[in-house]
């Protein structure tokens, strides 16, 4: 009897601690879940610094995989980016939108399927639509700007007074929008300042170049170049010291890339506003949303401005943008 007691209490026991083993990976193991990213384009520093912040997340969210589209500029691109993400059964969708408002029917029928979403970089028109907003404030970047527009003229003519050239956007984007307001809202308070021509660069160094040599041509006294982004800044002012007008006109733009702030170091470029990347914050605040736990609705990311003033300090050579 005594021996029989025995063998059962040890198969109790055996099982107790089968059954321990057993349960112990279920509850240990996270959950897997597969986040949709919608980019505008790949063909920028900033898209593919997204890209790549993502990946050295990853490293330590494991239990995290990532589908990127590249929606090439293409408004009807990116809604199709978006249903295939969809069709994937994605947890959630991170998208920066190429044109304002073009995705909003897409994105309903998306959270309507119960899938999460979050607007990064760029402000969705319907802000009923994501759950979180991740970004920096787009207009108080061009205020910024033209603050320092005011300062410059005033500086070097001792009065507000120039001849100012606008390089955009492409037509209807929000970013672009808002930067140009910020720059109007105090540009707008000086008659002093004539605005020459506007013309759209599309985001893009090598169409801000080919433009700004037509500007060249078209216009002999250009003061200041105000540019959407860092990247047509770029392109201008390769123009201008090809034309050989560089200690005539200076540049101002947008985004704060390392290029950019190289470019300012150089005595090149004379201001930009730096803008933290996006990424890895819009990922946390991600994660958090698809666990069900409660998020900000908007999130807005800090801005510098920089010149020569600050600029090494401002300067990270390992920075992804």
């Amino acid at each position: 009897m005594c021996k029989k007691r025995m063998r059962l209490v040890g198969l109790v026991g055996l099982i107790v601690v089968l059954l321990f083993a057993l349960s112990f990976p279920l509850v240990a193991a996270e959950k897997h879940y597969l986040f949709g990213v919608s980019q505008p384009t790949f063909n920028h520093p900033i898209r593919q610094a997204h890209y790549w912040a993502a990946k050295l997340w990853q490293k330590d969210h494991p239990n995290v995989e990532f589908i990127f589209t590249d929606a090439q500029k293409n408004a009807a691109q990116q809604i199709r980016d978006v249903e295939n993400l969809m069709a994937r059964h994605v947890d959630v969708i991170l998208i920066a939108e190429h044109l304002a408002g073009s995705t909003n029917r897409v994105l309903k029928q998306a959270r309507a399927m119960g899938i999460h979403v979050i607007a990064f970089d760029r402000v969705l028109t319907d802000p009923t639509i994501p759950e979180s907003t991740i970004a920096a404030d787009d207009r108080e970047m061009g205020r910024l700007c033209g603050q320092y527009i005011v300062e410059r003229l005033k500086k070097d003519k001792g009065e507000v007074k120039g001849n100012l050239v606008i390089i955009q956007a492409p037509e209807g984007v929000e970013v672009g929008i808002r930067r140009r307001e910020g720059l109007h809202d105090v540009i707008d308070k000086y008659p002093g300042i004539k605005i020459l021509t506007q013309q759209v660069g599309n985001w893009q160094r090598a169409i801000a170049l080919q433009v700004m040599e037509n500007v060249l041509r078209g216009f002999p006294n250009i003061d200041v170049v105000y540019c959407d982004n860092d990247e047509m800044a770029l392109g201008a002012i390769k123009a201008i010291k090809e034309a050989g007008r560089q200690n005539e006109i200076f540049v101002v733009g947008i985004d704060g890339e390392k290029a950019g702030l190289e470019a300012i170091m150089r005595g090149e470029y004379a201001f930009t506003v730096k803008k933290t990347l996006e990424f890895p914050t819009a990922l946390d605040i991600a994660l958090k949303v698809v666990k069900g736990e409660e998020v900000p609705k908007r999130i807005n990311l800090p801005l510098i401005g920089v010149s020569e003033e600050n600029v090494e300090e401002v300067y990270d050579p390992f920075a992804l943008f």
